[in-house]
């Protein structure tokens, strides 16, 4: 038996995460950009602002003539012109509805 649960101590599975989601505000979202050129971005790639990461792409897809990527940003570098880590420009994509 391992113990690792204990319910009488007022432990339940998931009670870290919700801690820390309940208590802090979040930091990052995910954005769609479309970077220039038609290859698209490598998962986990960084995308830079001025010479710092403030993003990591989660997928990356051609859509038409273009690449679309959707990238887990720091919310004070959204709806901004971000860098792929090959120098290309990846600018936001406005999306069909309020968010």
């Amino acid at each position: 038996m391992l113990d690792g649960i204990s319910f009488t101590k007022g432990c339940y599975t998931g009670q870290e995460i919700v801690a820390r989601t309940s208590t802090s505000a979040a930091s990052s979202a995910a954005h769609s950009l479309s970077p220039s050129g038609r290859r698209p971005a490598r998962p986990l790639a960084g995308l830079h602002l001025e010479g710092s990461k403030v993003a990591e792409v989660v997928m990356s897809a051609p859509r038409g003539d273009a690449v679309e990527l959707l990238a887990v940003t720091a919310l004070d570098a959204r709806d901004r012109t971000l860098v792929t880590e090959d120098g290309r420009e990846a600018v936001p994509v406005v999306l069909p509805y309020d968010v």
